[in-house]
């Protein structure tokens, strides 16, 4: 049966292909989990790990490419490289809290805050994703 052959092989590369999206948003997800101290120290892994999934994703079967699902990790996927150097450069030292305030004006979205920038007890890294500065 030629035509449950075909299904077959669409199983398999949507199995590819999911199986891919669900890893990349969780790992995402999981990221958001972490403490914002702790993002500085995380950033070269982040970026390793994004890269990694890069490469999955540039190495799915071509047929993949046409799908709307293929399209959607992909930018989710690029969207988590643009914001990697704004956490780089949000997570330095000469971050104040003036920044963070314009930085929260400009999108209208609040973080924890403490009197040296985000709370170091209570901001997490979705905190600072969700203002959206991307």
């Amino acid at each position: 049966y030629p035509e449950l052959e075909a299904c077959k092989k669409e199983l398999e590369l949507l199995d590819k292909l999911y199986g891919l999206y669900v890893q990349v948003v969780q790992t995402i997800k999981g990221y958001g989990d972490n403490m914002w101290t702790e993002v500085v120290a995380q950033i070269d892994s982040m970026t390793e790990t994004a890269t990694g999934f890069q490469a999955l994703c540039k190495r799915m079967p071509k047929q993949l490419r046409d799908w709307e699902a293929y399209a959607e990790l992909k930018k989710t996927i690029d969207e988590f490289f643009e914001v990697l150097p704004l956490l780089q450069q949000c997570s330095q030292k000469s971050m104040r809290v003036r920044h963070w305030e314009a930085i929260m004006q400009v999108t209208g979205k609040a973080i924890p805050m403490d009197e040296f920038g985000p709370s170091a007890e209570t901001c997490k890294l979705q905190h600072v994703l969700d203002l959206g500065m991307v």
